[in-house]
């Protein structure tokens, strides 16, 4: 059984390893090629982030057909992990930021308010050609921080690679002042939703 995670998020990646489950990568293009799809679900967080999943899924399964399939044994049994994460605040959407000035606008758009954290989920068994869909909502409220630490934060570098410019589990912590929810959900990925289905695929059952 091998796992696949549709995927070149860091904090997905950290995330699985934490929890010492083997994977590989499967790097995928869909957001880009249906850039107008997506646009026009800006205003639905739910069916946006779950949209991109599914097309993340059909484009990992569709290079792993092509490209991955021949190198493995015949039959081999696998498990494809797509998700998506998007911040949901006042009636839009916050993907990652464009820039460095882009990501210190959403930052202060952010501080001492509550936003919202959706992630879809799509999960795919080849044993019984099975997808699972999901979509987790966690709320987090930010502290007021002054604008010099934002844009310190902002320094770093690592808000440049994050939906809504923060990573809760690293540098952005500070930032984070109450998360109602899944945790691991505002990271990028709800391991509460999809370890049981992992573990049951792998033959780890209670």
């Amino acid at each position: 059984m091998k796992i696949y995670l549709a995927s070149k998020s860091k904090a997905r990646r950290f995330l699985l390893e934490k929890l010492l489950i083997p994977y590989e990568i499967i790097e995928t293009s869909a957001e880009e090629k249906n850039a107008a799809l997506l646009q026009r679900l800006q205003n639905s967080p739910e069916e946006y982030v779950i949209t991109a999943a599914e097309l993340k899924l059909k484009d990992a399964q569709k290079i792993y057909k092509q490209k991955i399939k021949k190198e493995n044994p015949p039959n081999e049994e696998y498990i494809i992990i797509a998700a998506d994460t998007m911040i949901y605040f006042q009636n839009h959407l916050l993907g990652k930021p464009k820039n460095a000035e882009h990501a210190l606008e959403m930052l202060k758009t952010l501080n001492g308010k509550t936003h919202h954290v959706y992630t879809g989920v799509c999960l795919y068994s080849s044993k019984e050609a099975q997808v699972i869909k999901k979509v987790v909502k966690s709320t987090v409220t930010f502290f007021k921080h002054e604008e010099r630490l934002l844009k310190h934060y902002v320094e770093t570098g690592e808000p440049l690679t994050r939906a809504g410019a923060y990573e809760a589990q690293s540098g952005g912590s500070f930032l984070v002042k109450k998360v109602d929810g899944s945790f691991s959900n505002v990271i990028g990925l709800p391991i509460e939703e999809i370890l049981p289905f992992i573990l049951e695929k792998m033959g780890k059952r209670k």
